[in-house]
């Protein structure tokens, strides 16, 4: 009788749905649909605290950066299960649009993707491809991963859950991917783009503020409506998304301290030459 009951408890064990295995495509796209639009930060620290702030200062996810800090498999799933742990949700921003890298992701329990440099319908066919399981894709299947909850029971389930659910936002941010966006966002498994100002401002040899970068996103917007998708945008230009990435947590603690440093003159260096300190 007691082998029965451990026997009965591993099987439900086994059997059970990670928060992170809830579709992605429905825990960003469905608060859309219902009005609520997603808020959330991108996250360069390896720690997970800084996830569990995010998460507590009433984020709707976190976006871990791989691309531009030192996050590294460990830290993102060490952030992922902090997103799990307080009700939000982990996208990650990954290096490359690149399979390997993808599918590594994904073992650790990834189901949503940044992918920078996306600049035609080809190079969003191919994150997609690389982030769902047959037929519809080429990723491979491990039971010994957390996203497989280790084992080889109800793989058929799991497979329809990330196929369903795995989501791919591909970064618009050169002159190229501008130019491409109607037929980027006419890709099928492409349900939202997010417009990058900086790199995009950077190549066109322009100010982020520029006219010409505020044209750009219209051109993005208009084809994302036309579409039916949907639109993330970010702090420098908020206007029209549909899910907003505020700002980057070392940038939002600088403003933070910057404007503390500025509240409190009295103390410390003058003001003028701390932030001119070498």
């Amino acid at each position: 009788m007691p082998m029965k009951t451990n026997h009965t408890r591993r099987t439900s064990m086994s059997t059970s749905i990670l928060p992170n295995q809830i579709p992605m495509r429905e825990r960003m796209s469905g608060p859309i649909s219902r009005g609520h639009r997603p808020v959330g930060i991108f996250v360069g620290s390896i720690d997970p605290a800084m996830t569990e702030v995010a998460a507590a200062a009433g984020m709707d996810f976190v976006a871990v950066d791989e691309e531009h800090a030192t996050n590294d498999l460990q830290s993102i799933s060490n952030h992922i299960r902090a997103a799990e742990a307080t009700g939000i949700f982990a996208l990650v921003r990954v290096r490359k649009n690149d399979d390997a890298t993808l599918q590594s992701f994904l073992d650790i329990g990834a189901s949503g993707f940044l992918v920078p440099h996306i600049d035609t319908a080809g190079d969003a066919e191919r994150a997609v491809r690389a982030t769902h399981f047959a037929p519809v894709g080429s990723r491979g299947m491990c039971p010994n991963a957390r996203a497989s909850l280790f084992n080889w029971r109800d793989q058929g389930a799991h497979a329809g859950t990330i196929n369903d659910g795995a989501i791919v936002i591909p970064i618009i941010e050169s002159p190229k991917a501008v130019e491409n966006i109607a037929e980027i966002v006419a890709v099928d498994g492409i349900d939202m783009v997010l417009f990058g100002p900086g790199d995009l401002s950077s190549e066109m040899g322009v100010p982020v503020d520029h006219p010409s970068v505020f044209e750009a996103q219209a051109k993005v917007e208009k084809a994302v409506r036309d579409a039916g998708k949907q639109l993330m945008v970010t702090l420098f230009t908020p206007e029209g998304g549909d899910a907003m990435c505020l700002n980057m947590d070392y940038m939002i603690m600088f403003d933070a301290l910057t404007a503390l440093r500025e509240k409190y003159p009295a103390y410390g260096k003058p003001v003028a030459q701390s932030n001119n300190a070498n």
